[in-house]
Protein backbone atom coordinates (compact mmCIF):
# COMPACT_ATOMS: atom_id res chain seq x y z
CA UNK A 1 0.00 0.00 0.00
CA UNK A 2 1.26 3.49 -0.86
CA UNK A 3 1.21 5.97 2.03
CA UNK A 4 2.49 9.03 0.16
CA UNK A 5 3.07 9.84 -3.49
CA UNK A 6 3.86 12.92 -5.55
CA UNK A 7 3.67 13.48 -9.28
CA UNK A 8 5.48 16.25 -11.16
CA UNK A 9 5.75 18.25 -7.93
CA UNK A 10 7.23 21.67 -8.74
CA UNK A 11 7.94 24.84 -6.79
CA UNK A 12 9.02 28.25 -8.07
CA UNK A 13 10.12 31.09 -5.83
CA UNK A 14 9.89 33.97 -8.27
CA UNK A 15 12.25 33.09 -11.10
CA UNK A 16 14.04 30.44 -9.01
CA UNK A 17 13.08 26.82 -9.67
CA UNK A 18 13.48 25.20 -6.23
CA UNK A 19 11.85 21.81 -6.97
CA UNK A 20 11.78 20.55 -10.53
CA UNK A 21 8.92 18.15 -11.37
CA UNK A 22 9.80 15.40 -8.88
CA UNK A 23 7.98 12.08 -8.64
CA UNK A 24 8.21 9.76 -5.63
CA UNK A 25 6.26 7.01 -3.87
CA UNK A 26 6.65 5.93 -0.24
CA UNK A 27 5.20 2.56 0.88
CA UNK A 28 3.12 2.32 4.02
CA UNK A 29 5.29 1.95 7.13
CA UNK A 30 8.58 2.88 5.43
CA UNK A 31 11.12 5.48 6.49
CA UNK A 32 12.19 7.40 3.38
CA UNK A 33 14.89 10.06 3.34
CA UNK A 34 15.48 13.03 1.09
CA UNK A 35 19.27 13.42 1.05
CA UNK A 36 21.17 16.23 -0.59
CA UNK A 37 23.25 19.40 -0.16
CA UNK A 38 21.86 22.70 1.08
CA UNK A 39 19.60 24.35 -1.46
CA UNK A 40 18.77 21.16 -3.36
CA UNK A 41 15.02 21.38 -2.67
CA UNK A 42 14.60 18.67 -0.05
CA UNK A 43 13.10 20.84 2.72
CA UNK A 44 10.88 22.67 0.24
CA UNK A 45 9.56 19.29 -0.92
CA UNK A 46 8.87 18.29 2.70
CA UNK A 47 7.05 21.56 3.36
CA UNK A 48 4.87 21.05 0.27
CA UNK A 49 3.88 17.61 1.56
CA UNK A 50 3.06 19.19 4.94
CA UNK A 51 0.96 21.92 3.33
CA UNK A 52 3.27 24.69 4.55
CA UNK A 53 4.29 25.61 0.98
CA UNK A 54 1.90 25.67 -1.96
CA UNK A 55 3.33 23.86 -5.01
CA UNK A 56 3.48 25.66 -8.34
CA UNK A 57 2.21 22.51 -10.03
CA UNK A 58 1.85 18.77 -9.53
CA UNK A 59 -0.11 16.43 -7.28
CA UNK A 60 0.32 15.03 -3.75
CA UNK A 61 -1.62 12.02 -2.50
CA UNK A 62 -1.78 10.77 1.10
CA UNK A 63 -3.08 7.21 1.07
CA UNK A 64 -6.05 7.43 -1.27
CA UNK A 65 -6.74 11.13 -0.62
CA UNK A 66 -5.48 13.78 -3.03
CA UNK A 67 -4.37 16.65 -0.78
CA UNK A 68 -3.01 18.83 -3.57
CA UNK A 69 -3.65 18.92 -7.30
CA UNK A 70 -2.81 22.08 -9.21
CA UNK A 71 -4.79 21.02 -12.28
CA UNK A 72 -7.98 20.34 -10.29
CA UNK A 73 -7.57 23.22 -7.84
CA UNK A 74 -7.36 20.93 -4.79
CA UNK A 75 -5.38 22.22 -1.80
CA UNK A 76 -6.19 20.64 1.56
CA UNK A 77 -4.96 22.94 4.38
CA UNK A 78 -2.04 21.75 6.50
CA UNK A 79 -4.19 21.35 9.62
CA UNK A 80 -6.47 18.92 7.82
CA UNK A 81 -3.77 16.63 6.42
CA UNK A 82 -3.25 14.72 9.69
CA UNK A 83 0.54 15.06 9.44
CA UNK A 84 3.01 15.17 12.34
CA UNK A 85 6.14 17.27 11.90
CA UNK A 86 9.39 17.76 13.82
CA UNK A 87 11.28 20.91 12.86
CA UNK A 88 15.01 21.52 12.94
CA UNK A 89 14.52 24.01 15.80
CA UNK A 90 12.11 21.63 17.65
CA UNK A 91 9.62 24.56 18.03
CA UNK A 92 8.50 23.54 21.53
CA UNK A 93 6.94 26.21 23.74
CA UNK A 94 9.21 27.35 26.60
CA UNK A 95 6.28 28.41 28.85
CA UNK A 96 4.68 24.94 28.75
CA UNK A 97 5.77 21.83 30.61
CA UNK A 98 6.78 18.69 28.75
CA UNK A 99 3.27 17.29 29.30
CA UNK A 100 1.70 20.58 28.18
CA UNK A 101 3.71 20.65 24.96
CA UNK A 102 2.77 17.07 24.12
CA UNK A 103 -0.91 17.60 25.02
CA UNK A 104 -1.28 20.69 22.83
CA UNK A 105 -2.17 18.92 19.53
CA UNK A 106 -4.82 16.91 21.37
CA UNK A 107 -6.30 19.98 23.03
CA UNK A 108 -6.84 21.81 19.75
CA UNK A 109 -8.61 18.67 18.48
CA UNK A 110 -10.88 18.91 21.54
CA UNK A 111 -10.35 15.39 22.80
CA UNK A 112 -11.77 14.58 26.25
CA UNK A 113 -9.46 15.41 29.17
CA UNK A 114 -9.06 11.81 30.29
CA UNK A 115 -8.19 10.74 26.73
CA UNK A 116 -5.59 13.53 26.49
CA UNK A 117 -4.02 12.51 29.81
CA UNK A 118 -3.89 8.84 28.77
CA UNK A 119 -2.28 9.56 25.39
CA UNK A 120 0.27 11.95 26.89
CA UNK A 121 1.28 9.37 29.51
CA UNK A 122 1.59 6.65 26.86
CA UNK A 123 3.66 8.65 24.41
CA UNK A 124 5.97 10.09 27.09
CA UNK A 125 6.64 6.55 28.28
CA UNK A 126 7.34 5.59 24.66
CA UNK A 127 10.05 8.27 24.35
CA UNK A 128 11.29 7.67 27.93
CA UNK A 129 10.29 11.10 29.26
CA UNK A 130 7.44 10.11 31.59
CA UNK A 131 9.57 11.04 34.62
CA UNK A 132 10.09 14.57 33.24
CA UNK A 133 6.46 15.40 32.45
CA UNK A 134 6.33 18.48 34.69
CA UNK A 135 9.66 20.00 33.66
CA UNK A 136 10.03 22.97 31.32
CA UNK A 137 12.10 22.92 28.10
CA UNK A 138 14.86 25.08 29.64
CA UNK A 139 15.42 22.30 32.19
CA UNK A 140 16.01 19.67 29.49
CA UNK A 141 19.03 18.62 27.46
CA UNK A 142 19.04 18.95 23.67
CA UNK A 143 18.26 15.27 23.24
CA UNK A 144 15.35 15.48 25.69
CA UNK A 145 13.93 18.52 23.89
CA UNK A 146 14.14 16.59 20.64
CA UNK A 147 12.15 13.75 22.21
CA UNK A 148 9.49 16.21 23.36
CA UNK A 149 9.13 17.47 19.79
CA UNK A 150 8.90 13.89 18.54
CA UNK A 151 6.31 12.95 21.17
CA UNK A 152 4.20 15.98 20.27
CA UNK A 153 4.36 15.02 16.58
CA UNK A 154 3.12 11.45 17.10
CA UNK A 155 0.70 11.81 20.04
CA UNK A 156 -2.32 12.45 17.77
CA UNK A 157 -1.51 9.38 15.64
CA UNK A 158 -0.78 11.14 12.33
CA UNK A 159 -1.01 9.45 8.94
CA UNK A 160 2.62 10.32 8.25
CA UNK A 161 5.53 11.79 10.21
CA UNK A 162 7.81 14.44 8.67
CA UNK A 163 11.27 15.11 10.14
CA UNK A 164 13.17 18.19 8.93
CA UNK A 165 16.84 17.71 9.94
CA UNK A 166 15.83 17.08 13.57
CA UNK A 167 19.31 15.95 14.66
CA UNK A 168 21.38 18.82 13.27
CA UNK A 169 21.46 20.75 16.56
CA UNK A 170 22.87 17.83 18.56
CA UNK A 171 26.51 16.93 19.13
CA UNK A 172 27.97 14.01 17.18
CA UNK A 173 27.62 11.36 19.91
CA UNK A 174 24.05 12.30 20.78
CA UNK A 175 23.12 12.37 17.08
CA UNK A 176 24.23 8.74 16.76
CA UNK A 177 22.17 7.77 19.80
CA UNK A 178 19.06 9.66 18.67
CA UNK A 179 19.06 8.34 15.12
CA UNK A 180 19.00 4.82 16.54
CA UNK A 181 16.14 5.75 18.90
CA UNK A 182 14.10 7.40 16.14
CA UNK A 183 14.55 4.41 13.85
CA UNK A 184 13.60 1.96 16.60
CA UNK A 185 10.52 4.02 17.50
CA UNK A 186 9.45 4.36 13.85
CA UNK A 187 9.70 0.61 13.31
CA UNK A 188 7.87 -0.17 16.54
CA UNK A 189 4.97 2.11 15.58
CA UNK A 190 5.07 1.18 11.89
CA UNK A 191 4.62 4.86 11.10
CA UNK A 192 5.35 6.07 7.58
CA UNK A 193 8.08 8.68 7.91
CA UNK A 194 9.71 11.18 5.58
CA UNK A 195 13.10 12.39 6.80
CA UNK A 196 15.20 15.25 5.43
CA UNK A 197 18.96 15.44 5.98
CA UNK A 198 22.22 16.47 4.37
CA UNK A 199 24.08 13.84 6.43
CA UNK A 200 24.72 10.69 4.38
CA UNK A 201 25.51 8.62 7.49
CA UNK A 202 22.05 9.39 8.91
CA UNK A 203 20.40 8.55 5.61
CA UNK A 204 22.20 5.23 5.21
CA UNK A 205 21.71 4.17 8.84
CA UNK A 206 18.02 5.03 9.25
CA UNK A 207 16.26 4.59 5.92
CA UNK A 208 14.33 1.99 4.01
CA UNK A 209 14.55 4.23 0.93
CA UNK A 210 16.86 7.12 0.07
CA UNK A 211 16.10 9.75 -2.56
CA UNK A 212 19.22 11.74 -3.46
CA UNK A 213 18.39 15.28 -4.58
CA UNK A 214 20.44 17.83 -6.50
CA UNK A 215 19.40 21.15 -8.02
CA UNK A 216 15.72 20.51 -7.39
CA UNK A 217 15.65 17.02 -8.92
CA UNK A 218 15.64 13.48 -7.53
CA UNK A 219 18.71 11.99 -9.21
CA UNK A 220 18.55 8.50 -7.68
CA UNK A 221 16.20 6.62 -5.38
CA UNK A 222 16.59 3.19 -3.84
CA UNK A 223 17.55 1.23 -0.70
CA UNK A 224 20.59 2.62 1.16
CA UNK A 225 22.92 -0.20 0.09
CA UNK A 226 22.04 0.26 -3.58
CA UNK A 227 22.60 4.02 -3.38
CA UNK A 228 26.01 3.49 -1.78
CA UNK A 229 27.23 0.54 -3.84
CA UNK A 230 25.59 1.33 -7.21
CA UNK A 231 25.49 5.13 -7.64
CA UNK A 232 24.20 6.17 -11.06
CA UNK A 233 26.33 9.31 -11.40
CA UNK A 234 29.49 10.97 -10.18
CA UNK A 235 27.42 13.36 -8.05
CA UNK A 236 25.73 10.51 -6.15
CA UNK A 237 28.98 8.57 -5.75
CA UNK A 238 30.78 11.65 -4.41
CA UNK A 239 27.99 12.91 -2.17
CA UNK A 240 27.19 9.57 -0.52
CA UNK A 241 30.52 8.77 1.15
CA UNK A 242 34.17 8.92 0.13
CA UNK A 243 35.16 7.48 -3.20
CA UNK A 244 37.96 7.43 -5.77
CA UNK A 245 37.68 8.44 -9.43
CA UNK A 246 39.91 7.41 -12.34
CA UNK A 247 39.51 8.70 -15.93
CA UNK A 248 39.48 5.89 -18.50
CA UNK A 249 38.64 5.14 -22.12
CA UNK A 250 36.64 2.00 -22.86
CA UNK A 251 38.28 -0.51 -25.19
CA UNK A 252 35.27 -2.84 -25.03
CA UNK A 253 32.67 -3.80 -22.43
CA UNK A 254 35.19 -5.66 -20.28
CA UNK A 255 38.34 -3.59 -20.78
CA UNK A 256 39.27 0.05 -20.16
CA UNK A 257 42.49 1.98 -20.75
CA UNK A 258 43.88 3.87 -17.76
CA UNK A 259 46.84 5.81 -19.14
CA UNK A 260 49.02 3.14 -20.71
CA UNK A 261 47.45 0.30 -18.68
CA UNK A 262 44.51 -1.96 -19.43
CA UNK A 263 41.98 -2.59 -16.64
CA UNK A 264 39.32 -5.27 -16.38
CA UNK A 265 35.89 -3.62 -15.98
CA UNK A 266 32.19 -4.34 -16.33
CA UNK A 267 30.77 -1.65 -18.61
CA UNK A 268 27.63 -2.98 -20.27
CA UNK A 269 26.04 0.47 -20.36
CA UNK A 270 28.65 2.28 -22.47
CA UNK A 271 29.91 1.91 -26.03
CA UNK A 272 33.56 1.08 -26.87
CA UNK A 273 35.70 4.17 -27.36
CA UNK A 274 33.71 6.22 -24.86
CA UNK A 275 35.40 8.34 -22.22
CA UNK A 276 34.29 7.26 -18.77
CA UNK A 277 35.13 7.36 -15.08
CA UNK A 278 35.97 4.42 -12.84
CA UNK A 279 34.84 4.80 -9.25
CA UNK A 280 35.76 2.60 -6.31
CA UNK A 281 35.16 3.10 -2.59
CA UNK A 282 38.25 3.38 -0.34
CA UNK A 283 37.28 0.25 1.61
CA UNK A 284 37.38 -1.74 -1.65
CA UNK A 285 40.92 -0.67 -2.61
CA UNK A 286 43.35 -3.44 -1.62
CA UNK A 287 46.88 -2.51 -0.53
CA UNK A 288 49.33 -5.38 -1.18
CA UNK A 289 53.05 -5.98 -1.10
CA UNK A 290 55.07 -4.44 -3.94
CA UNK A 291 55.67 -6.82 -6.84
CA UNK A 292 52.45 -8.83 -6.42
CA UNK A 293 50.83 -10.04 -9.62
CA UNK A 294 47.34 -10.38 -11.02
CA UNK A 295 44.67 -8.29 -12.75
CA UNK A 296 43.93 -4.65 -11.99
CA UNK A 297 47.11 -4.22 -9.96
CA UNK A 298 48.80 -0.82 -10.09
CA UNK A 299 52.26 0.02 -8.77
CA UNK A 300 51.87 2.42 -5.87
CA UNK A 301 53.72 4.54 -3.37
CA UNK A 302 52.41 5.52 0.06
CA UNK A 303 51.99 9.27 0.50
CA UNK A 304 50.48 9.27 4.01
CA UNK A 305 49.14 6.70 6.45
CA UNK A 306 46.76 7.44 9.33
CA UNK A 307 45.73 4.85 11.94
CA UNK A 308 42.05 5.37 12.81
CA UNK A 309 41.48 2.54 15.28
CA UNK A 310 38.99 0.52 13.21
CA UNK A 311 40.99 0.95 9.99
CA UNK A 312 44.01 2.68 8.48
CA UNK A 313 43.59 5.42 5.89
CA UNK A 314 46.32 5.13 3.26
CA UNK A 315 46.76 7.88 0.65
CA UNK A 316 48.52 6.55 -2.41
CA UNK A 317 50.10 7.50 -5.69
CA UNK A 318 49.03 4.62 -7.95
CA UNK A 319 50.53 4.75 -11.43
CA UNK A 320 50.33 8.54 -11.37
CA UNK A 321 46.80 8.70 -9.91
CA UNK A 322 45.82 9.73 -6.39
CA UNK A 323 43.86 7.05 -4.52
CA UNK A 324 42.65 6.61 -0.95
CA UNK A 325 42.37 3.16 0.65
CA UNK A 326 40.71 2.21 3.94
CA UNK A 327 42.95 -0.72 4.79
CA UNK A 328 42.60 -3.09 7.77
CA UNK A 329 43.67 -1.59 11.10
CA UNK A 330 46.74 -3.85 11.32
CA UNK A 331 48.12 -2.60 7.98
CA UNK A 332 51.63 -1.19 8.28
CA UNK A 333 52.30 1.42 5.62
CA UNK A 334 54.85 4.21 5.92
CA UNK A 335 55.37 7.27 3.78
CA UNK A 336 57.46 6.39 0.74
CA UNK A 337 56.80 2.62 0.86
CA UNK A 338 56.34 0.87 -2.48
CA UNK A 339 53.12 -1.17 -2.56
CA UNK A 340 50.75 -2.86 -4.97
CA UNK A 341 47.27 -1.33 -5.34
CA UNK A 342 44.57 -3.76 -6.46
CA UNK A 343 41.20 -2.57 -7.78
CA UNK A 344 38.82 -5.59 -7.80
CA UNK A 345 36.67 -5.55 -10.91
CA UNK A 346 33.55 -6.57 -8.98
CA UNK A 347 33.90 -3.53 -6.70
CA UNK A 348 34.38 -0.92 -9.43
CA UNK A 349 31.70 0.98 -11.29
CA UNK A 350 32.02 2.61 -14.69
CA UNK A 351 30.21 5.97 -14.92
CA UNK A 352 29.52 8.00 -18.02
CA UNK A 353 31.03 11.52 -17.95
Amino acid sequence: MVALSAHQLTKHFGTTLAVDAVDFTIPDGALATFLGPSGCGKTTTLRMVAGLERPSQGRITLGEEVVFDAAQGIAVPAEHRQIGMVFQSYAIWPHMTVAGNVAFPLGIRRLPRDEIDRRVRDVLALVQLDHLAERYPAQLSGGQQQRVALARAIVFQPRILLLDEPLSNLDAKLREEMRGEIRELQQRLGMTTLFVTHDQAEALAMSDLVAVMNAGKIVQVGPPRAIYERPVSRFVAEFVGWTNFLPVTLVDRTTARLGDRLMQVAADNLAPGAAATLTIRPEDVVVEAAGAGGPNLLPGKVRTSMFMGTHTIVELDAAGHELVAHAPAQTTANRGDDVGVRLPVERMLVLSP
